[in-house]
């Protein structure tokens, strides 16, 4: 159960709130421009961590991978398959 004042819910019925003076909008959207200071200061890490991260990307990219050469050599005279076989990938020697 909860105390009520019926004096001061009367005065609160009658009470009206005063209107608003003129260019109230105008100072309270001064203001809040004016906290949040310049937009370049927002948006300057944000760039630079885009910045950052296409220059890494493109440095990274951009590193020549190692070279793989692959050679092929097939003799087919006289082959004749294995019941199980196992195919060994091997590293041949490295020409410059």
């Amino acid at each position: 159960m909860t105390e009520r004042d019926e004096g001061l819910q009367r005065v609160l019925r009658q009470w009206e709130a005063p209107a608003p003076r003129p260019g109230l909008d105008a100072r309270v959207w001064s203001a809040f421009r004016r906290s949040q200071g310049p937009r370049r200061r927002k948006w300057l890490p944000i760039a630079a961590g885009v910045l950052f991260a296409v220059v890494a990307a493109h440095l990274w990219m951009g590193q020549p991978r190692h070279s793989v050469r692959i050679e092929t050599r097939v003799q087919a005279a006289g082959f004749r398959p294995i019941a199980e076989g196992k195919i060994t990938v091997m590293e041949g020697p490295q020409k410059q």
